[in-house]
């Protein structure tokens, strides 16, 4: 099932797309949100090995003209230096502002390529592709984008709003044990500040949820159905 969840920012709404496969439809998405003639898809190692060429296909064949940058894994990529060298990579790609950033990867590659897209040409559009659980419930939604600085973690940034997040959950399988629970705290954390009824729905699919159950993990009520 595939669930739409509404981002209410003033000027500048867009949808949280969730469920399964989300991936194998990223190109028809994404084109469905812009009418960019080019993608500067941004990912790391990991998730490139993984995922960019049928990444690119897609976007491909939606139309789109792709640029595939793929940088090191890891927080040490979060930096002014890779940032400054990804806007140089774009204006070298001929990149422009009508075009998009397409970030996919964890939470590293949303905050690098999210700050690249609000600082080049003073701003392009980007979308959010999250593969893993903790980019999904909360770095990729909310328009925080940010590098570090040595004095710091995310001293550099901006809000820039994407034009929607399409967050794939059979991406979710892949994860190690400890990306799986380090993304858990964030749910929990979310749940206790919503409080009920998701609190309540969180305590009650525990064992499931902990234990990546698809049948009943996901059925959250309170979400759309597409």
């Amino acid at each position: 099932m595939t669930c739409i969840e509404r981002v209410a920012v003033p000027g500048a709404e867009y949808d949280v797309v969730i469920g399964p496969g989300l991936l194998g439809e990223l190109g028809q998405r994404v084109r469905a949100m812009t009418t960019a003639s080019a993608a500067a898809l941004i990912s790391d190692e990991n998730v490139a090995s993984r995922y960019a060429t049928e990444a690119d296909s897609l976007l491909a064949r939606a139309g789109f003209n792709v640029v595939s940058i793929t940088v090191p894994a890891g927080e040490s990529s979060k930096s002014w230096a890779m940032a400054g060298g990804l806007c140089e990579e774009l204006a070298a790609r001929a990149i422009s502002r009508g075009d998009v950033v397409v970030a996919l990867g964890g939470g590293v590659i949303g905050d690098l390529a999210g700050f690249v897209a609000a600082t080049y040409l003073r701003g392009v559009d980007f979308v959010q592709v999250p593969t893993t659980l903790l980019a999904m419930v909360d770095s990729s939604v909310g328009g925080k984008t940010a590098v570090d600085l040595r004095a710091g973690k995310n001293l550099a940034g901006a809000f820039k709003q994407p034009l929607g997040v399409i967050a794939d959950t059979s991406l979710l399988s892949t994860l190690p044990e400890g990306e799986w629970l380090s993304g858990l705290a964030e749910v929990a954390k979310t749940a206790v500040l919503d409080g009920e009824p998701f609190l309540g729905w969180l305590e009650e699919h525990a064992s499931a949820v902990g234990a990546r159950e698809t049948s009943s993990a996901w059925r959250e009520p309170r979400r759309t159905s597409e």
